[in-house]
């Protein structure tokens, strides 16, 4: 090869050098990282400029003057190295997410009950991340809240999927949702539609442990219904949210041993579907009982309590707005007998203004008792309560009592039911504070009943317990009861369930209390704590004019400076 023609290639390198140093400018603009096609533009950009300047050196004389060429050269090789060493940190730091987060309340930080979930991932998972040209925005913010997860968990990775351009994967992964994200495990994947944090955490926590718990609500003793009805009165919004978040939901009859879905809606020429028996399963199950108006027999309080003393798990609420004629009263605290616990009958009336909702002085806006699995993370919430009555536990107890939500103590509990009057009364009514929501654990009473497989029980008995045992050991897995008591179910019913945050996720810390898995993955929503800096009029123009002028001054002066120097 000649040399002439050596020369021209050099040349043509160097123009091609022009135009791809302004792309390569415009690219990193647009994306503010260095991607992998911006490094091989730079290693492209390089050796262009390289093999131009060692081609045709004259031009490098001509422009620089012979006595400044090796300085030159020198310089350039300085700035290759230093963008060298840029591009390689950045491909490293893209590696490890570093990020400092300064906000007060850690606002832009995952939770830690999100690390927990991601440090015990015990096999490679994949988050995909299917979007649309019209949701690219959201897989952008979606992809930046997992790459936080991503550094926290080295089996976790992220691929984000365009449905348009990639169907075939769509479709192999049946996706609904646009956007949405699926976590995907081996033969097991969590399909996640609200990207948020507290959904991404939870989708994870479902693959994780591959169990589905099942929610029976009870009936039979005009317990609040799962239809949903003109006065919110009812657990349609409960019902949504349990199976949402993976939980199994049924209607359960106390009083023949069976259930039906709760997610049923059959058209109207099909028939309801068949109740099928089911046996009640202390280490899986957990009963919901809503404001029974109606007595339960001795044979569902057998089956119940029996249930509770293998290491069950119940959230009752009491109703007594339904129950104020004494003798038609719920014998439901005939089922809380063994743990010392009952529901008092009276209706609380709270005094303290701060402490009421909608200046009812029977609507509560309790306080929060944190200390505890299920109100931890409720700090600065309010739950609302209507028409409550009060918790009260026996001096023989020998349960773990833990107070939840409690009144001021210018409540009182007004114990004539209907009341006749709204005052307190001496020697009748109870003085606050009083407990409007509580929880209960003891260790099982007796041993848990051993359940593989499908298995049903003949309505009217009760199954035989057996021990159960852990896997390597030999030993019977110990189980807890776990109770939850709430002195109304207005608590958990849709008029404040699906419009009141703090109503929610108090129901779902006390779901995921008693379901033993992940009692701390409900993540309240951190809003940005700002703290206003007020600046005055004189001090906005001195910052003005100090930006205007006094910046530009202050460089010209170091130049003038510098040119004196070398006069």
């Amino acid at each position: 090869m000649s040399r002439n023609l050596i020369k021209q290639i050099g040349k043509l390198l160097g123009f091609v050098a022009v135009p791809l140093f302004i792309v390569l400018v415009i690219g990193f603009i647009a994306v503010r990282r260095f991607e992998w096609y911006l490094i091989l533009g730079l290693i492209v950009l390089v050796f262009c400029i390289a093999v131009f300047a060692a081609t045709n050196p004259a031009v490098w004389q001509r422009r620089l003057g012979r006595q400044r060429v090796s300085s030159s050269i020198s310089g350039i090789v300085v700035i290759i190295a230093l963008i060298g060493i840029i591009a390689l940190a950045n491909v490293l730091l893209q590696r490890v997410n570093v990020q400092f987060d300064l906000t007060k309340n850690q606002t832009f930080t995952i939770n830690n009950a999100s690390v927990k979930v991601l440090e015990k991932l015990n096999a490679p998972t994949t988050a995909y991340i299917f979007y649309s040209g019209n949701t690219a925005s959201q897989q952008q913010n979606a992809a930046d809240l997992l790459k936080q997860y991503t550094s926290h968990s080295d089996k976790l990775t992220v691929q984000s999927v365009n449905i348009d351009a990639e169907p075939v994967l769509a479709q192999k992964y049946n996706v609904k949702t646009d956007p949405s994200v699926i976590f995907a495990s081996g033969t097991r994947q969590e399909e996640v539609t609200t990207i948020d944090e507290q959904s991404l955490t939870r989708g994870l926590l479902r693959l994780e442990t591959g169990v589905t718990r099942r929610v029976l609500i009870t009936t039979g003793h005009q317990e609040y219904s799962t239809t949903a009805n003109q006065q919110g009165a009812s657990l349609s919004a409960a019902v949504t949210a349990l199976t949402d978040n993976n939980y199994n939901v049924q209607i359960y009859n106390t009083a023949t041993g069976t259930a039906t879905p709760a997610s049923s809606s059959p058209g109207a020429n099909s028939a309801p579907p068949a109740a099928t028996p089911v046996t009640l399963d202390p280490k899986n199950d957990i009963l919901l009982i809503a404001g029974p108006r109606g007595k339960f027999s001795d044979d569902e309080k057998t089956r119940i309590t029996n249930f509770l003393k293998q290491g069950g798990k119940a959230l009752i609420a009491y109703d007594i707005a339904g129950n104020q004629s004494a003798d038609q009263a719920t014998n439901v605290n005939d089922l809380l007998a063994d743990w010392k616990v009952s529901f008092a009958r009276g209706i609380i009336v709270e005094g303290d203004q701060d402490r009421r909702a909608q200046e009812s002085a029977t609507y509560l806006a309790p306080n929060i008792v944190t200390g505890n699995d299920i109100t931890n993370n409720l700090n600065g919430q309010n739950i609302f309560v209507l028409n409550s009555t009060a918790i009260n536990k026996d001096a023989a107890i020998t349960a773990t009592f833990t107070q939840l939500l409690t009144t001021s103590e210018n409540s009182y509990l007004k114990t004539t039911i209907p009341p006749t009057t709204a005052e307190f009364e001496n020697g009748k009514d109870v003085r606050g504070p009083l407990t409007v929501a509580a929880s209960v654990e003891l260790p099982a009473s007796q041993a848990a009943p051993a359940i593989t497989g499908t298995t049903t029980v003949t309505p009217g008995t009760t199954a035989t317990p057996a021990p159960t045992a852990t896997p390597g050991t030999g030993a019977a897995t110990p189980l807890n009861t776990r109770i939850v008591l709430l002195g109304s179910p207005s608590a958990i019913s849709d008029q404040v369930l699906s419009s009141q945050i703090g109503n929610y996720n108090f129901f779902f810390n006390a779901m995921n209390y008693l379901n033993e898995t992940g009692s701390d993955i409900v993540i309240t929503n951190r809003t940005p704590d700002s703290t206003p800096f007020a600046v005055n009029a004189s001090q906005s123009s001195v910052a003005f004019w100090s930006s205007f002028l006094g910046l530009p001054v202050i460089i010209l002066l170091i130049g003038l400076a510098a040119w004196w120097r070398r006069r």
